[in-house]
């Protein structure tokens, strides 16, 4: 009786924090996402930009939403099986994230109010699920 209470108590849990902000984070992604795609079109069409800033933020505009899928994927994954290794790659592509999101924060062309509000929300977002899968990563890991 009591090594069944032991084993019951040393069973590791999924992190609930994670999969709430996870779930919450991904429905965001894709507004976020979305907008950017409108403004991107707005901005490459009304204002004056050259070829080659129109290729280049299109590129890391059209990259964003595969890396967050597969970040989410990873980070799913990684906290239902309890794998720290699937947490491991999705904190990496939240790293990744971050950088993107600094780059249209401070060195993009033209940014847009409510671009500016939004990527502001989506590295908030991020910041948490890095802290959250490096958290539960450790956790995983002992």
């Amino acid at each position: 009786m009591n090594t069944e209470i032991e084993m019951i108590r040393s069973q590791k849990k999924s992190n609930l924090a994670l999969q709430i902000v996870l779930e919450t984070s991904k429905i965001f992604s894709i507004f976020y996402f979305i907008v950017l795609c409108v403004g991107y079109i707005y901005k490459a069409t009304s204002l004056t930009y050259p070829l080659y800033i129109k290729i280049i933020e299109s590129f890391i505009i059209l990259e964003i939403l595969p890396v967050e899928m597969l970040k989410y994927s990873w980070g799913k994954r990684g906290n239902l099986t309890q794998t720290w290794a699937h947490l491991v790659l999705s904190s990496l592509l939240n790293i990744l994230n971050v950088f993107i999101c600094c780059y249209l924060l401070f060195f993009q062309a033209y940014l847009l109010s409510v671009e500016f509000y939004l990527i502001i929300i989506q590295s908030c977002f991020t910041l948490l699920l890095l802290l959250l899968s490096i958290t539960a990563s450790i956790i995983f890991v002992k």
